[in-house]
């Protein structure tokens, strides 16, 4: 199960901004403003402490991983539509979740799965095709990968060199 939050401006640039949450496969809208306060500081964190991994003008795509110790993180995605607001501006869809997952093609298909529902809620179809979307996930996937390799490598060779350690010990005994 994923939970993934939304965020995107008022197509009429005066009302509300519009937040909603995907969890247990629903959607709900976020009018607690404490509750959207702390979503803008979940986006702001992984837009500036994480890593770009693509900018194009259909997609951003952004990762966040807190602490070395940490084994999931944050991703962010900003994706185009084709709607405009009253300005003439595109709009942009600003979708936040975590990389916990077991199964990454179910975890693919979740994401996909909540964006399609908050865009067919707010009538605000993408200008991205499922295939990119999948492709950016892949990346995302593959960052975290990596990551997770990169700590079983560290974590071997601190217990080795502590294995080392504690037999030069035991030897100058």
């Amino acid at each position: 199960m994923i939970i993934m939050t939304f965020w995107c401006q008022a197509l009429d640039n005066q009302s509300d901004d519009i937040y909603a949450v995907w969890k247990n496969d629903k959607l709900n809208r976020i009018t607690d403003t404490n509750t959207q306060r702390t979503l803008n500081q979940a986006i702001a964190r992984t837009r500036q402490q994480g890593q770009r991994l693509r900018d194009t003008d259909q997609i951003q795509a952004d990762i966040y991983f807190p602490p070395i110790l940490a084994n999931d993180g944050e991703f962010l995605l900003q994706l185009a539509t084709t709607s405009k607001d009253v300005a003439g501006r595109r709009v942009i869809i600003t979708c936040h979740g975590d990389t916990k997952a077991e199964n990454q093609a179910v975890w693919q298909d979740q994401i996909i799965s909540a964006i399609d529902a908050f865009t067919t809620e707010q009538s605000l179809p993408l200008n991205v095709d499922d295939s990119e979307l999948r492709h950016v996930l892949n990346e995302i996937a593959d960052k975290k990968k990596a990551r997770r390799n990169i700590q079983l490598t560290v974590g071997g060779v601190l217990a080795a060199s502590a294995a080392l350690i504690l037999i030069w010990i035991l030897r100058a005994l």
